[in-house]
């Protein structure tokens, strides 16, 4: 690096590229230390729309965006409390009304799902709004290409090796995303779901289609099988009728629990309103690690379910009596050692109280003689999720107490990241907890159940099999095993999640490239070895040695196991990790920059 000539490359503009580079422009833009240094940032992208990442401005218009609009943002606020420096910019929500201001039919709801579409078109706006900005000290490169290999230059910077050009760069950013390449079976009537086009083109009316999985990704299968086959939904009151365009195949999806994911709550809290936790501190989060407590279900999920139980006894009591909801606040933090005593006095009727294991498991304890019987139960249990859906995060207990799992996430993190579990405690956070995490608080809209709904009493959606269905592969299909002795046989068969591998089973050149160079290696407990690259508290890679490679950082999806739910777009006002995190590795660069 010469002291004066900086190179600064991000791979992969997307959603973690436009914030590492709106940190990069505001170091550079505010930060006058850096005034006298000639800085070039190559940004590498494999397609020419920049910022986008995997939110297609291509894709189809019924795809929606899993968080409401005024919840998406792409730059900072004073809520993030690390930055020095700060550019400025609209929130989603901001920038649809401004885009819809002159559309007197189109009425941006602060509080609507908006599609996946629209979404990568904000998202290439901010991009394209941050490279408009001029700085005479700083040249912005695109490069429109996808980054092969890196090695390590004579010069102690990077060779960075695209298709058929290599560049150098003395710092260098990884924020690649999910793994774009496309992983196939041999059967070539099992796919996964991404990407949509191969469903849509292969999968005709007449056929029969196997969803493995009733989570988000199911809902884009679904979509992609009846909307945007000309299919319509038609909404009266709350409820839906779909009406079919005959283009439609039979699909049937199942889940290991049995259950679709629950519907978000509809979203009555203020927007800069997040749950602040009573029990589940920092402070005692930071005592148990000082004491080095490791299990996760022993040792944290004790407390984050007094927050819940605090939370769900609250919201069922103000629904009543709101003088005597508070009291039963004051009483449960006074006795501390007599908390079920307290629950009783106000919450007398046992099947009124918060239950964890009803909440995680509405199966439990539950057996169905006939099909018909658990056809009854499940589409009662379907309308009641609706119906609490509909009362929204402050009203309904159920939706109320499991919404805080959102807001609590960063002190999750802090329980998690880094490798702070044990082995085994790892495996049941990630195998068992996280799972039922997504069910009940990151679901869907509730306008996707109601669509489900819909689309079962139209004949048309199967949801019926009930959990651990067996899968039988045979030559001329696939066999469903229900627990209730019936099997249902599908022509193709779908695996509704994105596909991960384990980094070393990777067949992305610069995955493979980096492991085999020693840059970095898979993050892993132990023999436990899950998640994506191995990164410290700065987002440097850390190779198989246990080194720190100082001049390459990685941000995102890339850091998944390392760092704990990744998946996320940045929300507005409540000291978002993203934004965090982009300032920490950014500063972490620039520090070393300046003291060269």
């Amino acid at each position: 690096m010469q002291q004066n000539k900086i190179t600064i490359s991000i791979i992969g503009v997307g959603p973690r590229g436009i914030n590492l580079f709106e940190r990069i422009i505001a170091h550079c833009f505010f930060d006058k230390k850096l005034h006298g240094k000639e800085i070039t940032i190559q940004l590498f992208n494999n397609n020419s729309n920049y910022g986008m990442g995997c939110h297609d401005i291509n894709q189809s218009g019924n795809l929606l965006a899993n968080t409401i609009c005024n919840q998406i943002t792409t730059f900072p606020d004073e809520s993030v409390l690390n930055y020095k420096f700060s550019l400025k910019g609209p929130s989603f929500y901001e920038w649809l009304q401004n885009k819809y201001k002159n559309n007197n039919e189109f009425k941006i709801d602060p509080l609507g799902y908006y599609s996946r579409k629209e979404l990568g078109h904000y998202l290439c706006w901010s991009f394209n709004f941050l490279y408009s900005i001029e700085l005479q000290h700083v040249n912005f490169v695109k490069i429109v290409d996808t980054v092969t290999d890196i090695q390590k230059g004579d010069d102690n910077n990077w060779i960075l090796s695209t298709t058929d050009t290599q560049y150098l760069s003395d710092f260098v950013f990884i924020t690649t995303g999910h793994d774009c390449h496309e992983y196939t079976f041999s059967n070539k009537k099992k796919m996964y779901a991404y990407p949509l086009t191969n469903i849509q083109n292969n999968v005709d009316a007449k056929d029969k289609v196997a969803i493995q999985g009733i989570g988000l990704t199911t809902f884009d299968v679904i979509a992609t099988l009846t909307e945007d086959r000309g299919g319509k939904y038609i909404k009266q009151s709350n409820r839906y009728t779909y009406v079919p365009s005959g283009k439609e195949p039979k699909i049937v999806a199942f889940a290991r629990s049995g259950l679709p994911l629950s519907a978000r709550g509809k979203s009555y809290k203020e927007l800069r309103e997040q749950y602040k936790a009573e029990f589940f501190t920092r402070e005692k989060i930071l005592a148990l690690q000082k004491q080095n407590k490791k299990d996760f279900q022993k040792d944290y999920l004790p407390l984050i379910l007094q927050d819940m139980e605090y939370v769900y006894s609250f919201t069922f009591l103000k629904n009543k009596d709101i003088i005597k909801a508070y009291n039963f606040l004051n009483d449960y933090m006074m006795y501390e050692t007599e908390r079920e005593v307290v629950i009783d006095k106000y919450i007398p009727n046992k099947e009124d109280q918060f239950s964890w294991e009803k909440i995680s498991n509405p199966l439990l304890n539950r057996s169905f003689e006939t099909q018909e019987d658990f056809d009854k139960w499940l589409l009662n249990y379907l309308n009641e999720d609706v119906d609490s859906a509909m009362q929204g995060n402050t009203q309904n207990p159920v939706k109320a107490c499991t919404d805080i799992l959102r807001d609590i996430r960063d002190l999750i993190r802090l329980c998690v990241n880094h490798g702070n579990l044990t082995e085994e405690s790892a495996i049941w956070f990630n195998n068992i907890f996280v799972p039922v995490m997504n069910r009940i608080c990151v679901g869907p809209p509730v306008e996707r159940i109601q669509q489900m709904l819909a689309l079962v009493e139209a004949g048309i959606l199967t949801i019926n099999l009930g959990p651990n269905v067996q899968v039988e592969e045979k030559k001329d299909g696939f066999y469903l095993h229900t627990t209730f002795n019936t099997t249902i046989k599908s022509d193709f068969y779908v695996v509704a999640k994105v596909y991960t591998p384990l980094l070393d089973h990777s067949e992305n050149s610069l995955v493979k490239n980096i492991l085999n160079n020693n840059i970095s290696c898979q993050f892993k407990i132990n023999n436990y070895q899950y998640g994506q690259f191995n990164v410290d508290d700065n987002f440097n890679l850390v190779d198989a040695n246990g080194n720190v490679i100082k001049s390459i950082y990685a941000l995102g999806v890339p850091t998944e196991g390392a760092k704990f739910y990744t998946y996320i777009l940045p929300r507005p006002f409540v000291n978002s990790t993203a934004l965090y995190d982009a300032e920490v590795c950014v500063n972490h660069m620039f520090s070393h920059i300046i003291k060269n």
